[in-house]
């Protein structure tokens, strides 16, 4: 590539910078002011970290979801920079270093600008609904797309110390980052090892380097992690990350999940006969009667009826929703003063229910641990029903709307998000939202039926070509980074579709812009890498 040509190249991504900067600008915050787990969770715990107060008070809400989001808004606060700016500033960056992990495997530098262009205008990034609440959403895409970044260009072999120190300190941040974003981070596995142990054995690369790169990227991952732990157990009294990930309330909400209700009900793990069945012969689940069968029972069989088509007054609570209410009904028996007192109830409880039905007395399934209920051919069937279905609003980028959607509630934390944000709030009336709807606007929806039209003729063509690479590697006898990538990019996009299936065919609905959202980056990724591989010569 000639000098002119480059600046030319250079000229198009900064204008395709600036334009989408420019375009994104009339859309502002969505406000849900009633998203008490979510939303305004994440601003609470932020106001608590730029007051210095940690998470603040211990609360059955302030360990259930990932410190990184409240951290990455406490920041942009500080540094003056409003959150939605912030977020599409990060998706830049992991942008830049997707191009840039990938120039040396792709055929030309024009390769590496069109990845770029690609993935800089992936429409979920300018969704309304997902893109422009105060969701880790936002921050999740970036993310692991600078997780990827990072391993592909160890995977492809550093040529220099500071190269390799370089990547690892790209790579071990964003992990940890990533991992202390959501609590499902493991749909990623399937690219991080591949890539992973590329790195380690590719015989064509200085292994040196490469080992010196992961060896960086694992400790700065474990430091970054390990300080999150250590905050946790100074301030809670709990060495870890998440309380969903708490061997502890695993084991307790697993046991309650063995027993055998008397009249299943869909999407229900744990009646209300088998409640009340356990309370007669638990003492310490007795202690939550008055709460998961009284009014904070009857709550969460609100959200419930959407699944189960009961009247809240039955009290039958979905799985998506009773892990919720279980936390819920824990904190107001008084056991969740802190960390370490929750956890030891969970424990207590975990060994009094599975000595419970280990006994017989209540009907139970195997010990188990975890989210997941026992199987059921229900599960099977729902899970292959709605399998085209996920798979056709993923590829056709169903649900992103740039239009602006309004906020809601009644005004009285408008405030709070405006002032920890830094943003313009959205009207809280559908119309008036509307209204601010422009050309601007209407410019990123004919981005966005751009992507959606061309998708699936993509995935088609990307998929041959995957194929084709694999078969001509194999033959040659030595992989290729971008023959790996473009084998396990699909594992892992397959992963967040059989993750949120799952969720979808066992506990509440998932088929979502928000449940895909940080996928969308890779699939298009994976589209781009596909096809430029079919430029390379045989190894």
């Amino acid at each position: 590539m000639s000098i002119a040509e480059r600046r030319v190249w250079w000229f198009v991504a900064v204008a395709a910078v600036a334009l989408k900067f420019w375009l994104v600008a009339p859309q502002a915050l969505v406000a849900l002011e009633g998203a008490t787990h979510d939303d305004r969770l994440f601003l609470v715990l932020a106001e608590s970290i730029r007051a210095g107060h940690w998470l603040g008070d211990y609360n059955r809400l302030t360990l259930a979801k990932g410190p990184f989001y409240p951290l990455w808004i406490a920041t942009a606060h500080a540094l003056h920079v409003p959150l939605l700016t912030s977020q599409h500033l990060a998706y830049l960056v992991a942008c830049v270093l997707a191009a840039l992990a990938l120039r040396p495997a792709l055929p030309s530098a024009r390769w590496a600008f069109m990845l770029f262009l690609l993935l800089w205008w992936n429409p979920v990034t300018f969704d309304s609904g997902v893109g422009h609440r105060v969701l880790r959403q936002s921050i999740y895409i970036p993310l692991a797309l600078a997780t990827v970044a990072g391993l592909i260009a160890l995977a492809s072999g550093p040529r220099t110390r500071r190269a390799a120190l370089a990547w690892g300190l790209v790579t071990g941040p964003a992990a940890a980052a990533f991992y202390l974003t959501r609590e499902e981070s493991v749909w990623l596995l399937p690219v991080v090892l591949g890539l992973a142990a590329y790195a380690a054995l590719n015989p064509r690369a200085p292994r040196r380097l490469a080992l010196l790169g992961l060896a960086t990227a694992t400790t700065t991952f474990s430091l970054g992690t390990g300080a999150v732990c250590a905050l946790n157990a100074r301030v809670y009294g709990w060495w870890g990350t998440v309380e969903f990930r708490q061997s502890a309330f695993l084991d307790a909400h697993g046991a309650l999940l063995r027993f055998t209700p008397p009249q299943p009900i869909p999407y229900v793990f744990v009646t209300r006969a088998t409640r009340e069945a356990l309370y007669a012969h638990s003492p310490l689940f007795a202690q939550l009667a008055p709460h998961l069968d009284g009014d904070l029972g009857t709550s969460w069989a609100v959200p419930s009826g959407i699944l189960t088509g009961l009247p809240p007054q039955q009290r039958e609570i979905a799985g998506g929703w009773f892990m919720w209410a279980l936390r819920d009904s824990m904190e107001r028996a008084g056991h969740g003063t802190n960390a370490a007192t929750a956890r030891a109830y969970y424990r207590a409880l975990a060994d009094e229910l599975n000595a419970l039905a280990d006994t017989g007395v209540v009907p139970a399934a195997p010990p188990r641990a975890g989210m997941l209920p026992p199987w059921q051919p229900a599960y099977t069937a729902r899970a292959l029903e709605r399998f085209p279905a996920f798979v056709t609003y993923f590829l056709r980028l169903e649900g992103i709307d740039a239009r602006q959607a309004a906020s809601a509630g009644n005004g009285e934390a408008a405030g709070l998000f405006a002032r920890l944000t830094r943003e313009t709030i959205a009207p809280y009336v559908q119309a008036a939202a509307t209204a601010l709807t422009g050309p601007r606007i209407q410019i990123l929806q004919s981005i966005r039926h751009a992507y959606a039209a061309t998708a699936p003729f993509l995935a088609a063509l990307a998929f041959l070509a995957a194929t084709y690479a694999l078969m001509r590697d194999l033959r040659a006898r030595f992989l290729r980074v971008l023959t790996l990538l473009n084998v396990m990019l699909p594992g892992g996009l397959l992963a967040v579709l059989l993750i949120n299936l799952l969720i979808e065919a066992t506990s509440f609905p998932t088929l979502n812009v928000g449940a895909f959202s940080p996928a969308y980056a890779l699939l298009f990724l994976w589209f781009l890498t596909s096809l430029s591989n079919l430029l390379r010569p045989s190894p």
